[in-house]
C-alpha cells in the first residue's frame, strides 16, 4: 500500500539530526488531520468560552471561569494547540479553511430539526401526549422555526449586498 513519507526527527537516535520517515497512507492522513481540528476547535472555543462573562437565560446558565482555573486552562489549552502545531509540522497535514457561512446553515439546520421534533404530534414517542399540547406548545416551537429561518434568509440578503 502506498502511502505519504513524512520526515520526522528521531527523538531516540543516536543522532538527534537523524530522520525517520512515517507513513501515512491518504486516509490515515485524512483521519488524523479530522480528529486534530476537532480537538484544536474544541480548544478554542472552551479557551474563548472561558473568557465570556456568565450568562443567565432562560435555559442555560452559566457562571464565570474564576482566573486561576482560566489561566490553567489556557496554559494546558496552549500547550495543546502546540503539540498539535507539531504533529501537523512533522506529518504534512494542511490546514482547513474554517467557513463560517457553512458552520452556521450546519448549525441553523440541527437547530430546525431539533425544533421539528419538538411539536406534540412527535412527543408521543415520550409517553401519551395531553391533547391540548399542540395548541400550548406548537404555536411556540413554529413561531421558533420561523425565526430561524429568518436568519437564514437575513444572512442571505447580507451575503447578496456584500457581492
Amino acid at each position: 500500500m502506498r502511502g505519504e513519507r513524512s520526515g520526522t526527527r528521531c527523538v531516540r537516535c543516536l543522532d538527534p539530526g537523524a530522520v525517520v520517515l512515517m507513513m501515512l497512507n491518504p486516509s490515515q492522513k485524512t483521519a488524523l488531520e479530522i480528529g486534530l481540528r476537532l480537538l484544536e476547535r474544541t480548544l478554542l472555543r472552551l479557551m474563548r468560552q472561558a473568557r465570556e462573562p456568565a450568562w443567565d437565560g432562560p435555559l442555560v446558565r452559566t457562571r464565570p471561569m474564576p482566573a486561576s482555573e482560566r489561566t490553567r486552562l489556557e496554559s494546558v489549552g496552549g500547550a495543546m494547540i502546540a503539540e498539535i502545531e507539531v504533529v501537523a509540522r512533522e506529518f504534512g497535514l494542511q490546514p482547513e479553511e474554517a467557513d463560517l457561512d457553512r458552520e452556521i446553515d450546519g448549525e441553523l439546520t440541527i437547530a430546525w430539526v431539533y425544533l421539528n421534533e419538538l411539536l406534540a404530534r412527535k412527543m408521543v414517542r415520550y409517553g401519551t401526549v395531553d391533547p391540548e399540547l399542540s395548541k400550548r406548545l406548537d404555536p411556540h416551537i413554529h413561531r421558533l422555526i420561523r425565526l430561524t429561518r429568518e436568519v437564514e434568509r437575513t444572512r442571505g440578503k447580507a451575503d447578496k449586498e456584500q457581492a
